[in-house]
């Protein structure tokens, strides 16, 4: 990590993990990952647990074993699933309404 911090741009690890995301959509909402940049939120994980986790959590050894097994989720879902995951209690699913069109 501390290579990452001191040089982003040229870190082994930040190419490959660019790279893995690189052409791929979220498993949740669809929407493209994009590129990474150093200074955004960095997209996560869906693991085969169904829990999502930022790829920082894992040493830079497990990475080719973790992307072989897991899924890109955007960050804005990582929240909202790690928040439904920590405080159930506090969720409310409702059906879907179709929309009407006037």
């Amino acid at each position: 990590m501390q290579q990452i911090e001191a040089d982003p741009a040229n870190c082994l690890v930040w190419n490959i993990v660019s790279q893995w995301y690189e052409g791929k959509s979220c498993a949740f909402c669809r929407k493209p990952i994009g590129p990474l940049h150093h200074v955004d939120h960095a997209p996560a994980l869906l693991g085969p647990d169904f829990k999502t986790a930022e790829w920082r959590e894992f040493r830079p050894e497990q990475l080719p074993e973790v992307f072989a097994r897991y899924q890109a989720v955007c960050w804005n879902c990582h929240v909202a699933e790690t928040f439904r995951r920590v405080h159930p209690e506090l969720i409310v699913d409702r059906p879907a309404e179709s929309r009407r069109i006037m």
